[in-house]
């Protein structure tokens, strides 16, 4: 009982070792896996990632508790094209369910991109 309050008090703060699975949303079947990233879910509401995508820089982010075992985190990162070149960026936004134990979470991510002028 002890560990499980201290696993609620924590909450989503911490590092986390995130694999990623697109789903079709209308069916919920598997169609894809991602790059794989750590996430780290700052005290006070910032979050970082490194992701094992070479074409992409380390994201900066918030985060927020909403309620119970659900939060929100957006997040921001830089992109490239295969030579180098600065391709953008991309706004990631993260709707996040916490499971009970506290020991994994889901969540529904969608993606903003933008050209190098911020369009």
């Amino acid at each position: 009982m002890q560990q499980q309050r201290e696993q609620e008090q924590q909450g989503i703060e911490g590092v986390w070792d995130v694999r990623i699975t697109f789903v079709r949303c209308d069916t919920g079947a598997a169609i894809g896996t991602g790059p794989r990233a750590m996430i780290m879910y700052i005290d006070g509401g910032g979050l970082t990632s490194v992701s094992t995508n070479s074409r992409q820089s380390a994201s900066v982010g918030t985060w927020h508790h909403l309620r119970e075992r659900s939060y929100t985190a957006v997040d921001r990162i830089f992109l490239f094209n295969a030579d180098g070149s600065f391709r953008g960026s991309e706004a990631i936004t993260r709707d996040i369910e916490l499971s009970r134990d506290g020991d994994e979470y889901t969540a529904t991510a969608t993606s903003e991109a933008f050209d190098p002028a911020d369009n």
